[in-house]
């Protein structure tokens, strides 16, 4: 939570390429981004983690994590590019 508390703006905008239960594949606001962190790492254990990246644009970065859970639903690892855009204060 600290870097999402640092770096995230309060307008931030989350889109997944599908939805869950009780999860939309678009969440908007600090909050909801806030409360899906909690809602993923209150249901999930991480047995490793791997971040490589920034790959850096013009307005946009993205970082490639892939996280190795311990067995759970979630047989295989978790891994995810997210494109972040940056926008001036």
């Amino acid at each position: 939570m600290e870097a999402i508390n640092k770096y995230y703006s309060d307008g931030i905008v989350s889109v997944e390429s599908s939805s869950g239960p009780g999860m939309p594949a678009e969440m908007k606001g600090i909050e909801a981004i806030k409360e899906k962190n909690k809602r993923f790492f209150d249901n999930n254990e991480l047995n490793g983690e791997e971040v490589n990246g920034p790959f850096v644009g013009e307005n946009q970065f993205a970082v490639q994590y892939t996280g190795r859970p311990v067995p759970s639903l979630l047989l295989q690892s978790a891994y995810a590019i997210p494109p972040y855009e940056v926008a001036a204060r």
